[in-house]
């Protein structure tokens, strides 16, 4: 297979202050969230009273859920230590490898009150078939493969540009690892993902529209970012969130 990259854009790292106000923000947007409030009106009002920045926003509406739902997201992880029980594991495609690709450039990563860890870089950066999305792919699969020994189905948007060259580098990858792989390439990714991971099969995604409705979660790409860089992980974790609640 000979295929020419291109040149990356947009690759310095998405950083994010940890400033005072944005976890007052975080407070109040997670007590009014467990008070049933619409969470797009409440975002918007943490929003205004705090200034906060596009990219605080960003962080707020990717990282703070209520306590239900981080509390029935967080069942559902798996252990990195668990993983081979399971025979096989779903991939989303290119949510995992956005994350790592963040991690890779230095990006700020997000620890969320649902235990998962996020990337900012959705509205900031496109993924395209440059060296550094094809890098964040081959880190994945090349750790997956001594993580795991089931199968492995990795799901890739096909509306999403060159989705079909990835899935071809996908399964290139995966002979390279002697992973027993098979990479998809759907319209309607999201549905896929949860069809593949029927009867509990766990799945590898940050998304919160997956994870609500799969019954298991392994948050790979994240566990990759906390090895990768550490150091650039805001911790938006539940005991921060409710030491600050209004009283």
């Amino acid at each position: 297979m000979s295929l020419e990259l291109e040149i990356c854009g947009k690759t310095a790292p998405i950083r994010l202050s940890p400033r005072r106000e944005l976890f007052e923000a975080a407070a109040d947007f997670y007590y009014l969230l467990n008070r049933g409030y619409n969470r797009k009106l409440i975002l918007d009002l943490v929003t205004s009273r705090y200034s906060l920045s596009r990219l605080e926003r960003l962080c707020l509406y990717r990282s703070v859920f209520s306590k239900s739902v981080s509390n029935l997201r967080r069942a559902k992880l798996v252990k990195v230590g668990a993983l081979n029980e399971y025979g096989k594991l779903v991939i989303d495609g290119f949510n995992q490898v956005s994350t790592v690709a963040s991690a890779l450039i230095g990006d700020t990563l997000v620890a969320s009150t649902d235990g998962l860890v996020r990337d900012l870089a959705a509205t900031n950066r496109k993924v395209t078939l440059c060296p550094l999305y094809v890098s964040a792919l081959y880190f994945l699969l090349s750790i997956l493969s001594r993580l795991f020994k089931g199968d492995v189905v990795i799901v890739f948007d096909s509306q999403v540009s060159w989705s079909k060259h990835f899935a071809e580098i996908a399964r290139e990858l995966c002979k390279l690892q002697s992973l027993n792989c098979t990479a998809l390439l759907s319209n309607k990714a999201d549905l896929t993902v949860v069809v593949q991971a029927k009867e509990g099969i766990p799945v590898a995604s940050s998304d919160s529209v997956i994870v609500d409705r799969v019954a298991r979660v392994f948050d790979l790409a994240g566990e990759l970012g906390k090895i990768i860089s550490p150091c650039a992980v805001l911790e938006i974790v539940v005991s921060q969130v409710e030491e600050a609640q209004p009283t």
